[in-house]
């Protein structure tokens, strides 16, 4: 009963909200399931996808704060591929140190030397790429299209919280 852009706003956001609840449902399945088939260990696949929850929670509740206090944009489009990039990026440095550690343990290490090795192996690389995909994504701020305008500054920020994670929280866990 009710036209123009606000409400059009709202359903888009209603929708998108919706779909991305479905997706990450659906993409959280499939990596646990990919989880179990690699390290055939339950225990091991709840350790990676809680840490992996945990920080797709912290960065979209970053970015969400954010947008609140109005420093930063948000369309239906960030939100969702921001959830997308932070599981994926997260799920990835995830496998990263638990496949170092568990080369480690596997050639006969202690735990702890085993740790030590693989946070000095995996963290460099997971800087880099944390970063490169940060600056990738917030390339797109600077493009015409305000389709990919909009992706730009939250899905960096969402990933910049995902790699800090990722170096501090994933190896604590």
């Amino acid at each position: 009963y009710v036209a123009g852009s606000a409400p059009q706003i709202a359903d888009q956001f209603e929708v998108g909200n919706e779909s991305t609840t479905t997706v990450t449902l659906l993409t959280v399945g499939v990596i646990a399931i990919m989880l179990l088939i690699v390290y055939r260990s339950f225990v091991t696949m709840i350790i990676a996808l809680v840490t992996v929850l945990i920080e797709m929670s912290a960065a979209r509740g970053f970015v969400a704060f954010l947008a609140n206090a109005n420093f930063i944009g948000l369309s239906t489009y960030s939100t969702n591929i921001l959830t997308l990039l932070v599981i994926a990026a997260g799920t990835d440095y995830m496998i990263f140190l638990l496949g170092r550690y568990h080369e480690k343990r596997n050639e006969g290490f202690d735990r702890q030397v085993s740790f030590f090795d693989m946070y000095r192996g995996t963290s460099h690389v997971i800087l880099g790429s944390g970063l490169t995909i940060a600056g990738a994504t917030f390339c797109l701020s600077f493009t015409r299209t305000p389709y990919f305008q909009s992706l730009g500054i939250p899905a960096a920020i969402g990933v910049l919280v995902s790699l800090i994670a990722s170096l501090t929280l994933a190896p604590a866990i």
